[in-house]
C-alpha cells in the first residue's frame, strides 16, 4: 500500500503549505494523514507517453479498456482538454494507479498555467464545455497538481474489484500445447 513514513512526511508538507496560507487543520475539516495515505507512492500500473492529437485519444481509450468505460471516458476527456486548451501535438503523459476498488488517473501536460475550469452552465447549442462536468460526475474526487514546468489533472474513480478466476477446489480449463482444451488442476 503505502509507506507510513512517507505519509508522515506528506502530512508535514501539507500542514506547512497550508499554514503558509493561514489555514490550520481544524479549519480544514479533513483528515490530513488519510489524504496523504491516498496519494500514490508506488509506480503507476500504466504510463502512456504521447503527443496530444485527436488520433491518440482512441489509442488511450484502447489502452485503458481493462480499467472500464468510466476510466476510458475520463482519460479521453482530459486528453481532449489538453488538445483544446494547451495545443495539439504537445507531449502528454497518462498514468493509472489501481488500489483495490479505486483507480487514480493522471494526465500531465507541459503548461502549468492552463488550469481546468468546471463550467456549471453550458448552452444547449454549445459544442464544448461538458468534459469536466462529465469527469466531475463520474469521479469520487479530482484536482490539479502544479509543478514548475507542468501540471497534472487527476481524478479518482470507484471501479469494481475484478474477481479472481482461481477458486479452490475447482478445476480450470486451459488450452493445451496443441490448442485443444484440457482440464488442469
Amino acid at each position: 500500500m503505502y509507506d507510513p513514513n512517507q505519509a508522515d512526511t506528506r502530512v508535514a508538507d501539507l500542514r506547512a503549505a497550508l499554514a503558509a496560507h493561514g489555514i490550520t487543520r481544524p479549519s480544514l475539516g479533513v483528515d490530513l494523514p488519510a489524504c496523504a495515505a491516498r496519494c500514490p507512492t508506488r509506480p503507476p500500473m500504466i504510463t502512456l507517453e504521447l503527443l496530444a492529437t485527436p488520433a491518440e485519444v482512441s489509442g488511450v481509450r484502447g489502452a485503458l479498456r481493462p480499467h472500464g468505460i468510466d476510466v476510458q471516458l475520463c482519460a479521453s476527456e482530459l486528453v481532449t482538454t489538453v488538445i483544446r486548451h494547451v495545443g495539439e501535438g504537445v507531449p502528454v503523459t497518462v498514468r493509472v494507479w489501481r488500489d483495490g476498488g479505486r483507480v487514480r488517473l493522471g494526465v500531465t501536460d507541459p503548461d502549468p498555467r492552463a488550469l481546468p475550469v468546471l463550467v456549471t452552465v453550458v448552452g444547449s447549442e454549445s459544442e464544448s464545455g461538458r468534459g469536466l462536468a462529465l469527469l466531475d460526475a463520474l469521479a469520487v474526487r479530482w484536482g490539479v497538481e502544479q509543478e514548475a514546468g507542468c501540471k497534472t489533472v487527476w481524478c479518482e474513480l470507484l471501479v469494481p474489484v475484478p474477481e479472481t478466476p482461481e477458486r479452490p477446489g475447482r478445476r480450470r480449463r486451459s488450452t493445451g500445447a496443441l490448442g485443444q482444451a484440457s482440464a488442469r488442476s
